[in-house]
């Protein structure tokens, strides 16, 4: 019904409400804006998940990053004939690699260095007998499936991470009898990492820029990397893995920093 005009009384018709047009345009900009913020929220994320990731890698290679940088660049392109001899002879190696364990939470890799009158003298990582020398253990055991040896840490680095230990058995096949026999990890160069088990992958990767006595090395992510033995391009020892870290980086000790630990009387 009709409003009354207040000054001749004819009625008019009631003016419909005026309807609100949905405001599209407002609303295509706010979702522009909106996905605008998200992609730039994500961008965000991902820069700040990268520095980190390489600003770790940096940290474990050294000052600059260029340790890491090195680690992370790709395995030299070799031929299939030399990856394959390469493999043959770490093969062989992983003869002479055994699992270490302490009464603790201790674990890792250990390998028959030299052999003296019987004795085996099996080279590991401090880090993998760690809980056995915090407690003033010496004793540990080297195992290969059932076969377990009862072993004495007799000497022990913990600056370079090395640790040897004496096993009263001939474990045969020993991987620096000799000191000559020994090879050197240059950046850039093919290195393998060999954990015990047989058929257990090989790692292999390059040889990052050293730093505060390590050679990063990122290679196969194995648990028994640490205190694996790492050779050089030609099968022959060129180190010990001391510390494993994320993606496979392995922070290795040259060998002849066993003489300079004392750990083998080089002199």
């Amino acid at each position: 019904m009709g409003e009354p005009n207040r000054d001749d009384g004819w009625y008019f018709p009631p003016r419909p409400a005026a309807s609100k047009r949905p405001r599209r345009r407002r609303f295509h900009v706010a979702a522009l804006l909106a996905a605008v913020a998200y992609v730039g929220g994500a961008y965000v994320a991902y820069e700040i998940y990268r520095s980190a990731w390489y600003g770790e890698e940096r940290v474990a290679g050294g000052p600059g990053g260029a340790a890491g940088d090195s680690a992370a660049a790709e395995v030299p392109q070799v031929s299939a004939q030399d990856r394959a001899a390469m493999r043959a002879l770490a093969a062989r190696a992983q003869r002479s690699v055994y699992v270490v364990e302490t009464a603790g939470s201790g674990r890792g890799s250990g390998f028959v260095a030299w052999v003296i009158r019987g004795e085996s003298y099996v080279m590991t990582a401090h880090a993998a007998v760690a809980p056995v020398l915090r407690e003033g253990g010496r004793t540990v055991f080297v195992r290969r499936g059932p076969q377990i040896w009862t072993g004495r840490i007799v000497r022990a680095h913990r600056p370079n991470g090395l640790v040897l230990i004496r096993v009263p058995a001939d474990l045969g096949r020993p991987l620096w009898q000799e000191r000559a026999a020994a090879d050197r990890l240059e950046p850039g160069t093919v290195a393998l990492v060999v954990p015990a088990g047989s058929g257990r992958p090989i790692g292999e990767g390059t040889a990052g820029a050293k730093s505060r006595g390590r050679i990063p090395v990122r290679a196969h992510a194995e648990p028994l990397n640490l205190g694996a033995p790492v050779l050089g391009a030609n099968g022959r020892i060129a180190g010990v893995v001391t510390d494993t870290g994320t993606g496979g980086l392995n922070q290795v000790v040259p060998i002849e920093a066993a003489c300079d630990a004392e750990i083998r009387r080089c002199g």
